[in-house]
């Protein structure tokens, strides 16, 4: 399970900023890292209201697992660095407020990143397509599936299976936007790309791209 399988990259875990290991690698379950030449297996964990985090620095046998119920509470992140260095390679450094800043940051860069996505809204557009034309099944050989169904003049997407599932407004020509079945996750945005024949080819759900089956 711990040996490394893959690279994983710097922005996939923001406390990588702070720490800047010489190398992040993956495992079979678990991500990994050099800390004060040490290696470190760790991953966390982040459900609605409840968080956790649990690490290990094999060579000194120390583990330390951090449990919380306030979602995405980072403070764990804190809390296995100062516990790795207190009872085993020493050190006095403030994780909390570096990471606090950190994380604080990244909220400020989300809300901003919200609110100019909000003003680019081009009023008073219509889809290309009536709405039933973006109705269908997507998939992608990364991501699985998606179902995009119409209800109330809105577009439902499922994807594999209600692992996310939102429900989209017309936002602006061909994207839609609203919010996640688990309200938690916050608003999705669906795009839509049409192709050479005018109709609809890709869906990029967020970040996931998939192509409509024929």
């Amino acid at each position: 399970m711990f040996t490394p399988q893959t690279f994983f990259p710097e922005d996939e875990y923001p406390t990588m900023q702070i720490l800047k290991p010489n190398w992040r690698t993956y495992g079979l379950g678990w991500y990994q890292h050099d800390y004060k030449g040490h290696k470190v297996n760790f991953h966390t964990g982040s459900l609605s209201g409840l968080t956790a985090i649990t690490a290990q620095l094999p060579d000194e046998k120390l583990g330390v697992y951090v449990f919380g119920n306030y979602d995405h509470a980072e403070v764990r992140h804190a809390l296995v660095y100062k516990t790795f260095d207190w009872f085993a390679l020493g050190g006095t450094r403030d994780w909390s407020t570096e990471f606090k800043t950190l994380y604080d940051g990244l909220k400020e860069q989300g809300i901003k990143a919200e609110k100019a996505f909000i003003e680019k809204r081009v009023l008073n557009t219509s889809p290309s397509l009536p709405l039933m034309a973006y109705v269908g099944n997507y998939t992608s050989p990364l991501y699985g599936r998606a179902e995009v169904s119409a209800v109330d003049n809105q577009l439902v997407i499922n994807i594999n299976d209600n692992s996310l599932n939102a429900t989209l407004a017309h936002w602006h020509y061909d994207t839609f936007y609203g919010p996640y079945k688990k309200a938690w996750y916050g608003k999705a945005r669906a795009r839509f790309i049409l192709g050479i024949s005018g109709k609809v080819d890709t869906l990029v759900f967020d970040r996931l791209e998939f192509k409509k089956e024929s």
